[in-house]
């Protein structure tokens, strides 16, 4: 996953230069991010490699501010920092858990929950067909590494579970664009 190393190292240095950027550094960043994303898509997923810190969280403010149409789904397992997004309708947070999740860190991600309502929603990666799934959890990714699927998965699946992670299912291109689960509140509590 050599190409996944290098995009987060990348990430994490712009991060780092916006985290004191001026504002105006930012705006452009956003303008300039929004030009390339917009043209073929409304959604931006951020973090399949990598995590927040302060300049992600300046950047998804701004980007969030100036371009209300593009919805802002945000991967995460930093529970102390996503309490910093603003309340805004086009960021959607999806909370990362798994069986190893601390209690202490299911306890924040329930208190996110409640606070922030449908914008913040717990997402659970199962390892096993035999792993229960907490009732609160609204998305499930059968865990699987690119073209190899859980084949566990063809007959044993919770229906909360992403169809572009199991065997058989929706291939990954365009799949996200298709569902909307993620960064559509209304698809996501249907």
């Amino acid at each position: 996953m050599t190409r996944a190393l290098i995009r987060q190292v990348e990430n994490v240095k712009r991060f780092n230069v916006l985290a004191n950027a001026p504002t105006k550094v930012l705006a452009e960043e956003a303008f300039a991010i929004a030009r390339r994303v917009t043209p073929h898509q409304d959604f931006l997923r951020f973090f399949g490699v990598g995590d927040l810190q302060p300049g992600s969280l300046r950047f998804i403010s701004t980007l969030s501010a100036m371009f209300p149409a593009l919805q802002l789904w945000v991967a995460t397992r930093r529970f102390d920092d996503v309490a910093h997004l603003p309340h805004q309708e086009n960021i959607h947070v999806m909370l990362g858990l798994d069986a190893t999740t601390t209690a202490t860190n299911v306890a924040k991600a329930k208190l996110l929950m409640r606070k922030r309502r449908a914008r913040f929603y717990a997402a659970w990666v199962q390892r096993d067909e035999f792993e229960p799934i907490p009732s609160w959890v609204s998305v499930v990714f059968a865990e699987h590494q690119m073209t190899h699927r859980a084949t566990w998965t063809r007959k044993n699946k919770d229906p909360r579970t992403c169809m572009a992670t199991v065997a058989g299912g929706t291939k990954h291109d365009n799949a996200c664009a298709k569902c909307q689960r993620c960064f559509n509140t209304e698809k996501r509590l249907n």
